[in-house]
């Protein structure tokens, strides 16, 4: 492939979309303190697996209700192991992180998907 074949190639970007499913319903039964208390364990349930997956330096956006992991090709397989863990073991982080039971937690809705970048 020659050079100018490569720079028509677009480049890709990729997205992690995480959803809680229902916490607009769940935030709203909450106090200011347990909703504050919830989001701040947020941070503290995935900051270990970005870490652990070399992922910290992705663009992470918080949504309100679930968050956006923005990377380049190089790091999909990373992506695609954090969501994994997050299918398998976030109710059960979480519940412990706030001590509160499982089934208070909201379960995720998880999606991986890519598109060119000019």
């Amino acid at each position: 492939m020659d050079s100018i074949q490569k720079k028509n190639l677009a480049h890709l970007i990729f997205c992690l979309s995480i959803d809680l499913i229902g916490s607009t319903k769940a935030g709203l039964r909450k106090t200011s303190s347990q909703l504050e208390r919830f989001n701040l364990a947020l941070i503290q349930q995935i900051e270990p697996h970005l870490t652990g997956l070399d992922l910290k330096d992705i663009v992470i956006k918080f949504t309100g209700d679930g968050w956006l992991l923005l990377s380049e090709e190089e790091k999909v397989p990373a992506l695609c192991c954090f969501a994994i863990i997050m299918s398998y073991k976030f109710q059960e982080e979480m519940a412990k992180l706030t001590s509160t039971k499982t089934n208070h937690i909201p379960k995720l809705r998880i999606a991986i998907c890519s598109s060119p970048m000019p």
